[in-house]
């Protein structure tokens, strides 16, 4: 309840800072029309004029520093009560992650299983070759923007050739970084494999045996980056509420198109249908997989 009041009062803050800031506004506005610098200026609330000029005097109201004024104290109110805000949401976030690492992973039987997606390493290669055809353009830039220094430098330029040195140092160090290409994203991202149970999920991370498992009640969300005319690229980004991330790429996944589907209608839905028990699963499964 404490905590509740503090966001109300913190939202109170936050909007008398915008009033303030709006003050300001039209106080600027009124002081360009009456020093002729902008004549044809029309006002957000002309009905404020008069309670400007007979609270703060036709003087003060056309002093420039009164202005100046209201506007540094409306940005002060609202930067406090939007930095509250924003505290207090990063806590309650690091709360609810710190609540949700407390929950014990569920333990899921084989005969649960919905479906198993694998690890592709020709969807991997094929973004390898990607990212290198990205950094040969880094490269030559590199090139063209030394010659640039050098005619800079031999024509006294000082100043441009310090900016020039600069570019071609993040130019190279792009077309680097892009050369290695996206396999350390993958593997430290990634996972080996992923299962969909018919409760949640259950992954292997590269170069790690353990097993993790999380129910669909521990997924906060699931996030899809869709590229409609090259359908390969499509990324999603499942999160957890402890939050870890788990990056798939359509194009290193054993039908990546299924398996969102089943995330998002387990995710939604709090778990998958099943209608038969023991070994049924299997026919579940093929369900699924048609």
């Amino acid at each position: 309840m404490t905590r509740l009041l503090s966001k109300i009062l913190l939202g109170l803050i936050l909007l008398a800072g915008l009033a303030v800031l709006l003050a300001g506004h039209q106080l600027f506005l009124l002081q360009r029309v009456a020093s002729g610098s902008s004549p044809g200026e029309r006002l957000l609330i002309p009905a404020l004029v008069p309670q400007f000029e007979a609270v703060l005097g036709t003087e003060a109201m056309l002093a420039e520093r009164t202005m100046q004024t209201a506007l540094g104290i409306g940005g002060v109110i609202f930067g406090v009560g939007a930095l509250g805000l924003i505290v207090m949401g990063r806590q309650d976030s690091a709360r609810a992650r710190r609540a949700a690492r407390l929950v014990s992973p569920p333990v899921f039987a084989d005969r649960d299983r919905v479906s198993s997606h694998e690890f592709v390493p020709d969807g991997l290669r094929m973004w390898t070759a990607l990212y290198r055809m990205v950094s040969i353009p880094c490269f030559l830039l590199g090139g063209f923007l030394l010659l640039g220094i050098y005619a800079a430098v031999t024509h006294g330029q000082w100043v441009t050739s310090a900016v020039l040195v600069l570019v071609t140092i993040g130019s190279f160090v792009a077309g680097a970084l892009c050369w290695r290409g996206n396999a350390n994203n993958v593997r430290k991202r990634g996972v080996e494999r992923i299962d969909v149970m018919l409760g949640g999920l259950r992954w292997v991370r590269f170069d790690d045996p353990t097993v993790r498992a999380a129910a669909w009640s521990q997924i906060g969300g699931c996030q899809s980056f869709h590229n409609l005319s090259q359908p390969w690229k499509n990324i999603s980004v499942v999160t957890l509420r402890t939050g870890e991330k788990i990056w798939l790429w359509a194009s290193c996944l054993i039908d990546y198109d299924g398996l969102v589907d089943r995330i998002e209608r387990g995710r939604q839905g709090g778990g998958l249908p099943a209608p038969y028990a023991g070994n049924a699963g299997i026919g579940v499964a093929f369900r699924f997989n048609r």
